[in-house]
């Protein structure tokens, strides 16, 4: 009976010690797992922080490049209306000096009454229409300031000459009909005869202002 009762308390105390342990394994499991977790969780959110720091890096550096470009892009287009000046008022002057000198070969000619070489030599400074080297520079220079312009324009008249697509960019420019006369070298009787020829062409009402509605179409959006 004793034995029995030994035997039993025996089997009790393992029983409960199996108990603990599985219990105690059971808590550690829980608790590595917890661990896991935690460093998962820990080890995600420093990757995720890592990248949110990345991309923001990223795209200042894309806005500041963009910043970059644009202001280069600035400075080229701000170059080019320089050279589009340029090549306008070289015209300006150019047919200023010649007005100038035939004034004074003119008055030389009237007190001198010596016409030997004189009428060759004013000639010579007759203002002159654009050649096609000047005529082409100022194009370009035009083309790549307003790329659209001539685009819009030659859609709204598909029959537009050289010499009309040539007034019209220099209307869009704000020239006006002397300065436009000086700028080509011709005779402002033929800028008006010129403009003359686009009212029709461009199918513009008969009160419409023709430099108004140039500009308007070249510039449209």
């Amino acid at each position: 009976s004793v034995a029995s009762h030994i035997r039993y308390e025996t089997e009790k105390v393992e029983q409960e010690n199996r108990l603990l342990s599985t219990e105690v394994a059971l808590r550690n499991s829980i608790i590595r797992m917890y661990t896991i977790g935690t460093i998962a969780a820990i080890f995600f959110i420093l990757l995720l922080a890592t990248w949110f720091f990345s991309r923001h890096r990223a795209l200042r550096l894309h806005h500041q490049l963009d910043a970059k470009e644009l202001e280069l892009a600035s400075v080229r287009l701000e170059e080019k209306e320089k050279e589009l000046n340029r090549i306008i008022d070289t015209r300006r002057e150019l047919h200023e000096r010649n007005r100038e000198l035939l004034r004074q070969l003119n008055e030389i000619q009237v007190s001198t009454q010596c016409d030997a070489g004189l009428d060759a030599l004013m000639e010579t400074l007759t203002p002159t229409m654009l050649t096609a080297k000047e005529e082409q520079e100022f194009r370009t220079t035009f083309s790549e300031i307003y790329p659209l312009a001539l685009i819009r324009l030659r859609e709204a008249c598909p029959g537009i000459t050289r010499n009309e697509e040539l007034l019209c960019m220099l209307i869009f420019l704000s020239q006006t009909t002397e300065e436009i006369a000086r700028i080509l070298g011709i005779a402002i009787p033929s800028v008006f005869r010129i403009r003359y020829r686009l009212r029709p062409k461009l199918n513009l009402p008969e009160k419409a202002v023709l430099d108004v509605e140039i500009r308007k179409l070249m510039n449209r959006h």
